[in-house]
C-alpha cells in the first residue's frame, strides 16, 4: 500500500463511527475507498456512500470472501507497545486500539508489574462523583531486561513503535528506589533504549515526555510538542517546543502530541512513519 492510499485510509477511518477493525477485515473497494452511509447492505448489493457532502455508489465495498484475514491489512505484522500506569485516560487507550486496530497493528499494554503476573490500574477521574475505569496489564517492563536468574523474555525489536501514555502515567513510572536511580528506573531505561534505535518509532502525548527528562541528553535538540505543564522541563532538557496547528509534531522517529485529545492523530502519524520505514526497507 502506497503512502497516498494509506493516508486516504486513515482519513476514512477517522470519519467512520463503526467497528474499524471489522470493517477493514470485510471491506475492499475497486476504486476510491468511501464512507458507508448504510452498513446493513448485503455484500452482493451496491453500497450507498457519502463523501464530503455528495453521494456515490460503489459496487464492491463489501466483499467478505476476499478479505477475511488480518494478514490482509496494511500493517498486519506490526505491534505497538503502550506504557501505562494508574491515572491513565481511557479515551486515549481506546483511540490507540481503534486506530491501530483498523490497520492490523497489535497494541500491547506494558507497565511495571513489580514481580506480579498482572496489575490492575485505575483511570483518571476529574468529575466529582465520577467512577474510575480499570485496566488489566500483564506485560512487564521488567521482562525487557536480563535478570540475575533469567534472560529477558521480551525485546523492543518485536515492536514497530513504543508510546508513552498521557497524563501522569509517566510520572508514576519514574518512581525509583535503590538500587535504581532516576536515570535507571525500568520505564526510563526502556524508553531510553527505544530512543537509541532510529528504526523504532517513539510516541509521547501530553505529559509523556516526562519519561525522558531524567536523561535530558535524549531530548536535546529534538523538535516536540507537549502539554503546557511539561514545557519548562522539556525545554530545560534542551528540546525545541514547536507550535503546531494540528497539535502533532513529527521529528524523524519521534512523534509527539499536545494532549490526550490527539491520541488518534498521534496513532495515525506513527502508523504513517512505520509504513514509510517499511517501504524504505523494501526498496533497499
Amino acid at each position: 500500500m502506497g503512502l497516498g492510499l494509506f493516508r486516504g485510509v486513515l482519513k476514512m477511518t477517522n470519519k467512520m463511527n463503526i467497528d474499524y477493525s471489522r470493517t477493514f477485515r470485510s471491506m475492499v473497494c475497486a476504486g476510491p475507498i468511501l464512507q458507508p452511509k448504510h452498513s446493513g447492505k448485503s455484500a452482493s448489493n451496491p453500497v450507498h456512500c457519502q463523501v464530503k457532502g455528495y453521494h456515490a455508489i460503489t459496487k464492491c465495498a463489501f466483499r467478505y470472501q476476499t478479505m477475511t484475514s488480518m494478514n490482509s491489512l496494511p500493517l498486519a505484522d506490526a505491534r505497538v507497545a503502550v506504557l501505562v500506569e494508574s491515572q491513565y485516560i481511557p479515551a486515549e487507550i481506546q483511540a490507540y486500539q481503534r486506530h491501530f486496530g483498523a490497520l492490523g497493528v497489535g497494541v500491547d499494554l506494558v507497565s511495571r508489574l513489580w514481580g506480579q503476573p498482572q496489575q490492575i490500574f485505575v483511570s483518571e477521574v476529574e468529575e466529582v462523583g465520577g467512577t474510575p475505569e480499570t485496566l488489566a496489564v500483564g506485560i512487564a517492563i521488567e521482562d525487557f531486561f536480563d535478570r540475575d536468574d533469567r534472560p529477558a523474555s521480551r525485546s523492543l525489536r518485536d515492536y514497530a513503535a513504543v508510546i508513552m501514555a498521557a497524563n501522569y502515567t509517566s510520572v508514576r513510572l519514574r518512581y525509583y528506589a535503590p538500587p535504581d536511580d532516576r536515570r535507571s528506573t525500568p520505564a526510563v531505561r526502556l524508553f531510553a533504549e527505544a530512543m537509541a534505535d532510529p528504526q523504532l518509532i517513539k510516541g509521547a502525548l501530553c505529559h509523556g515526555l516526562w519519561i525522558l527528562t531524567p536523561r535530558p541528553e535524549l531530548l536535546a535538540g529534538r523538535r516536540v510538542i507537549c502539554h503546557e505543564v511539561v514545557e519548562a522541563d522539556v525545554a530545560n532538557a534542551g528540546a525545541e517546543i514547536i507550535a503546531s496547528p494540528s497539535n502533532i509534531v513529527v521529528d524523524g522517529d519521534l512523534v509527539t502530541g499536545k494532549s490526550y485529545r490527539e491520541a488518534g492523530a498521534l496513532a495515525d502519524a506513527i502508523a504513517e512513519r512505520i509504513l514509510a520505514l517499511h517501504q524504505a526497507d523494501v526498496r533497499v
